[in-house]
């Protein structure tokens, strides 16, 4: 698995922008109360072994455009060591806190000591001396810290930096830090001020040393799970994390996914996908078919592309799949309303529809009638097979949104009957097995979102303060009091998201639905009576066929009074 993970990162991190890491003492006033009282569970711990609060920093990402984090930073008068003590995005209750002790010394270098951080750091450098400790609680951490901190006593002196110059300074260390690296050509500056992209070589180091930590802390967080211990963190704090938190962090994670998958992540995977799907078919069709096919296929997913940006969905593309066709990809528009769900759906399949029937019914005006019918087929079959109420086609899809997902059971039927019919297909492209393998695999999932949707309906109508301000909050407070026990966090936010998201479509009128029912059933009739009379022969056809035949007939004669009349000569 991890050998599929570190191209990805790759990718992401070689795409990247990197700038210099500014840190800000910020006013407790700017600081949400809910992040104080978990920041003040934390602080008791930090007493215990000698550390004072200092006050809080606003730390900006050496990432470009991350968002700033919020941070307090605690000092140790007596060993003149700091701690910043941070919110662990993307973490569960067990591993919540990124905590790092930082210790100066006069010949400008820093000891750092960070409970799994290091992942992400590329090396030490002159100037940065790194110990990890790795999600252990807080007293090893600090033992860990002071005993490489005796070990360079010998050698070092060790520097007081007052708390209010504890920002100035580690923002130094951080400009420090890029300039080594750019000195080294791990990486390059670009022709944005204060911007710098890595290195192949750098980008695909850090990228295996990130997989694997990320590998090692899932593991870590499984066994943490196994042994129940939601609420207690890697430090020993126990801590139960607050709703306001929750909905921060999903909000965080949504960002952060927003810049990972940049426009050149998602132009790479577009023109690389694509290069499989020609290949996985240029056995099977022949040339010209496969052009036709291919275009089809882009033209179907087109239209789901531009219905998903004039709904406001982000980060659009298209995925080729070798074997199989196409999907366009977005990130979630979880607000989205159930009519504009059905004409994402709706508009991959009319367009390619509404053109083959078009060029079905004129083809015998082109000059090569056959060619056209042969592109109008195509479109038509494409499109229509698309549109029928097999899911997961589109057509299967909305028929689900309409009638079937408003219950468990029907949900749950109707995605087998769907998938049963494909497997029939399978007989003709064994492929489709492993498609209808993973949906299956994807059913017991589906289920449960289903019941967990309906109730999750009736306890949203049942508190009257529910608004599209606060709805994520309160589906966090339903999925935290349903929801198991041992449910990782992405977990967790993966079941919000699907919530959230059916909510909405949920929330349709019925006349409106009525409506939208309308429209699909006059969709799939109207592309079934127009593929039977673009494709059936007509007496347009049967003239430009019999006017072909005659002319070649014509030609024959030709020739052949030609030949006797050379017979007669010699």
């Amino acid at each position: 698995m991890r050998y599929l993970l570190y191209p990805i990162a790759f990718l992401i991190l070689y795409t990247s922008i990197s700038q210099y890491p500014k840190y800000q003492i910020e006013s407790q006033d700017n600081i949400p109360q809910y992040l104080q009282e978990v920041f003040a569970v934390a602080i008791a711990e930090f007493n215990a072994i000698g550390f004072q609060q200092c006050g809080y920093l606003e730390v900006t990402s050496i990432v470009k455009n991350e968002p700033p984090t919020l941070e307090i930073f605690l000092y140790n008068y007596l060993h003149n060591t700091y701690i910043t003590l941070g919110i662990r995005y993307s973490a569960e209750a067990h591993h919540l806190f990124k905590i790092e002790f930082y210790t100066f010394f006069d010949d400008e270098s820093l000891l750092l000591t960070t409970n799994s951080k290091a992942d992400g750091i590329l090396d030490e450098t002159p100037s940065l001396i790194i110990r990890d400790a790795y999600m252990t609680d807080i007293p090893t951490q600090w033992y860990l810290h002071q005993h490489a901190l005796k070990k360079l006593a010998t050698c070092k002196q060790i520097s007081h930096v007052p708390p209010e110059k504890f920002a100035k300074v580690l923002q130094m260390h951080g400009k420090n830090y890029i300039d080594f690296l750019v000195r080294t050509k791990k990486l390059r500056l670009m022709t944005t001020e204060n911007s710098f992209k890595f290195n192949i070589n750098t980008a695909w180091y850090l990228a295996k040393k990130i997989t694997n930590g990320v590998i090692k802390t899932s593991q870590f967080q499984k066994q943490q799970q196994t042994a129940n211990s939601k609420h207690a963190n890697n430090s020993g704090i126990k801590i139960k994390i607050p709703v306001e938190l929750e909905v921060e962090i999903f909000k965080r994670i949504e960002k952060q996914n927003q810049l990972i998958f940049g426009n050149n992540v998602r132009a790479l995977f577009l023109l690389c996908s694509f290069s499989l799907f020609i290949i996985s078919y240029i056995q099977i069709l022949e040339a010209h078919s496969l052009v036709i096919f291919a275009l089809a296929i882009m033209l179907h997913e087109v239209g789901h592309v531009i219905a998903m940006k004039l709904c406001g969905y982000r980060d659009t593309s298209i995925l080729f799949l070798p074997f199989l066709g196409a999907v366009a990809t977005a990130r979630e528009k979880y607000d989205a309303t159930l009519a504009q769900s059905i004409f994402v759906l709706l508009a991959g399949p009319l367009p390619g529809l509404i053109l083959g029937i078009c060029l079905g019914i004129t083809s015998a005006s082109f000059g090569n009638p056959f060619l056209i019918k042969e592109v109008a087929g195509i479109l038509i079959s494409l499109n229509l097979i698309n549109l029928m109420p097999i899911y997961p086609l589109d057509g299967g899809k909305i028929a689900n949104l309409l009638i079937f997902s408003k219950f468990a059971y029907s949900d749950i039927l109707f995605r087998l009957l769907g998938l049963f019919v494909l497997g029939c297909f399978a007989v003709m492209q064994p492929i489709l097995i492993v498609f209808v393998i993973l949906n299956l695999l994807n059913l017991p999932y589906s289920f449960r979102l289903a019941k967990t949707s309906l109730q999750l309906k009736q306890f949203l109508n049942a508190n009257s303060q529910t608004s599209s301000d606060n709805l994520l909050h309160h589906i966090f407070e339903y999925v935290n009091q349903s929801a198991d026990d041992k449910l990782l966090a992405n977990g967790k936010n993966s079941l919000v998201k699907n919530l959230w998201l059916r909510y909405n479509e949920s929330q349709s009128q019925p006349i409106k639905q009525f409506s939208l029912a309308i429209v699909y059933c006059i969709s799939v009739f109207g592309g079934l009576i127009g593929g039977l009379l673009a494709l059936s022969p007509s007496p347009a056809n049967y003239k430009s066929r019999n006017e072909a035949h005659r002319h070649v007939e014509d030609k024959l004669l030709i020739n052949i009074d030609t030949i006797n009349i050379d017979t007669k000569e010699l």
